[in-house]
């Protein structure tokens, strides 16, 4: 299959970012507690997730065939909650454009970083 096929799903993935983000913020006001927004957040994440692997189980593997950990693949999920964070903090209070500017100007950066060093 063309990798060219996904783009629609890509700019359709960076256009809920932005929603996501916005959407974050409305859910810590709503909920008056920016650390329950975000277990609600990651529950509705965890939900999914459980989910789709329901609804498309493949064999896990058992612990003859896992590989030791590569140093930064541990702290994946502390990532996507500090990814997650500038949403519930910032957006209402400097704009949904500002900071989700910042994150696509940084994600870009560190992509050209990692693409020249490896």
């Amino acid at each position: 299959m063309s990798p060219v096929l996904f783009t629609p799903f890509i700019i359709a993935a960076g256009a809920l970012h932005a929603f996501g983000a916005v959407m974050s913020a409305r859910l810590r006001m709503s909920l008056a507690n920016p650390w329950l927004s975000l277990a609600v957040l990651f529950s509705l994440n965890a939900f999914l997730f459980a989910a789709l692997f329901a609804m498309f189980p493949r064999p896990l593997p058992g612990i003859e065939g896992s590989k030791p950990c590569p140093g930064g693949r541990r702290s994946r999920g502390s990532r996507a909650r500090l990814r997650s964070s500038p949403g519930l903090a910032l957006i209402d209070k400097m704009g949904a454009g500002f900071v989700n500017g910042l994150i696509i100007a940084a994600n870009l950066i560190t992509s050209l970083i990692i693409d020249q060093f490896g």
